[in-house]
């Protein structure tokens, strides 16, 4: 009788000792990933999605599955982030990794002349809005009117610049990141100035997109935004050829000015209904600081300095352009003969 007893007393003591270790155990057990990889979590995932992701990509299985032994330690609920392993990372270290960026922030840079689509891209990449919900968002009219713009508009509230922003907002989220972005950057001073200039901030930020297009010459701009402005004062068609590649969906050397479409300036008179691109604040204060001259044209140098010739005579403008295009042929015929 006193060997049964010692006997499951034994047993007992085992069972204590073994279910006290099994966790560590557990815990210990690591991915097989035998190199650095970033492993990304979705704000659409439950715990059962981590799960199968943890199997899948890092090849980690756990008894109970691992999002049993996450809640256990503290981690109940998904948020996004993205983190960067290194090879055999145990279990309790990778539950330490989501807990601790629950709250992942992360920086996005937005650079001067970015197209919609690489706006686009550039937001999708960092923060967990997939690429259909970014577009969705840039069309949506309700959304858009709740930060006082539209789906031509929109970009007046993108300010280039590096923002930290937490992974987990949604489009309206980060929309209003912008706008409380854009806000500050539309401070008294430059109020005043757009006031001087009788222009909206739609108008300026439209005209500073064709600008920030047009040359990478910053000491340009305001000779630049300055013949935009004198044509648009007078009524004169802009003729703007990154209008024309807007319209066509490509930057490239514009050869067809008829394209249908209202961004087209050599059409239409008058401002494109929005901004062409994300413009640069330096374009957007040239168009602000504008000093009264008399251009109405600019033309590329022939020289290919990137730099530009102005002028307020048609006829000599003339001159400049065939200068250029003459140019500019015989350098592609070069091109073409290395082919």
């Amino acid at each position: 009788m006193i060997k049964k007893k010692s006997k499951q007393r034994i047993y007992i003591i085992c069972l204590v000792a073994l279910m006290t270790i099994m966790p560590f155990i557990v815990l210990l057990s690591s991915t097989e990933n035998q190199s650095t990889v970033t492993f990304r979590v979705r704000k659409t995932w439950n715990m059962d999605s981590l799960d199968l992701a943890i199997e899948n990509q890092l090849g980690l299985t756990l008894p109970f599955g691992f999002s049993n032994w996450a809640g256990l330690l503290g981690y109940s609920k998904v948020k996004p982030c993205v983190l960067y392993l290194e090879p055999n990372v145990s279990a309790w270290s990778l539950i330490r990794k989501l807990r601790k960026n629950r709250k992942q922030a992360v920086d996005i840079v937005l650079l001067p002349g970015i197209s919609r689509e690489k706006f686009v891209d550039i937001v999708t990449d960092k923060l967990d809005i997939s690429v259909r919900e970014m577009h969705q968002g840039l069309m949506d009219k309700f959304t858009l009117m709740k930060h006082n713009v539209n789906d031509t508009t929109w970009p007046t509230l993108i300010i280039p610049n590096t923002y930290n922003i937490s992974m987990s907002v949604d489009f309206d989220e980060f929309m209003a990141k912008m706008q409380i972005e854009s806000s500050k950057f539309w401070n008294n001073g430059r109020k005043e100035k757009l006031r001087e200039q009788n222009l909206t901030i739609n108008q300026a930020v439209t005209i500073a997109s064709i600008v920030n297009k047009e040359s990478n010459k910053k000491a340009e701009y305001n000779n630049i935004a300055g013949v935009y402005l004198n044509r648009y004062r007078i009524g004169m068609k802009l003729q703007a050829d990154p209008t024309v590649n807007f319209a066509k969906g490509i930057d490239d050397r514009v050869t067809n000015t008829q394209i249908e479409s209202p961004y087209n300036t050599y059409l239409h008179k008058g401002l494109p209904p929005g901004p062409i691109c994300i413009p640069s604040v330096e374009a957007i204060d040239a168009v602000l600081n504008y000093k009264k001259h008399e251009y109405l044209y600019f033309c590329a140098k022939s020289d290919f300095s990137g730099y530009h010739v102005f002028e307020k005579d048609y006829n000599r403008h003339r001159k400049n352009a065939k200068l250029f295009i003459t140019a500019l042929n015989r350098e592609e015929k070069i091109r073409d003969s290395r082919k």
